[in-house]
């Protein structure tokens, strides 16, 4: 294994490690999202980042952390659409969408906005 190999899977269970420990520690779910964003920002980067909670009696989903922008906010719980959230709910299965990620959207069948980027699924109209 190259050194920025073992680098790279050293910074994974790093990360992997302070996420245990803010859920082991943690009381309030804003510093533990807060904290597995950074995480996943330290591993993959800076880029959009949603925790989307679904609730099933109501089937709906909520969005209590939201980064995009340099900004994080939240969004009220909304009932189990066509984004890409919703898409990931109703399939229980993983989505990368890493090229082209409009048409891939659209391909799935998931409702997008604006040019070339899929809605993350906050969107749910």
């Amino acid at each position: 294994m190259a050194a920025t190999e073992r680098q790279e899977r050293l910074r994974e269970l790093e990360s992997i490690n302070s996420i245990q420990q803010a859920v082991a520690s943690t009381n309030d779910l804003h510093s533990f999202f807060s904290t597995l964003h950074a995480q996943v920002r330290r591993v993959i980067g800076d880029y959009p980042f949603i925790v989307a909670l679904y609730e099933k009696e109501t089937e709906s989903i909520s969005i209590p952390y939201m980064y995009e922008d340099e900004k994080i906010d939240s969004i009220e719980a909304f009932p189990l659409g066509e984004g890409l959230s919703s898409i990931l709910i109703r399939t229980l299965q993983p989505l990368l969408l890493v090229e082209d990620t409009e048409r891939q959207a659209e391909k799935l069948g998931a409702k997008t906005h604006g040019p070339n980027r899929p809605n993350p699924g906050w969107a749910h109209r």
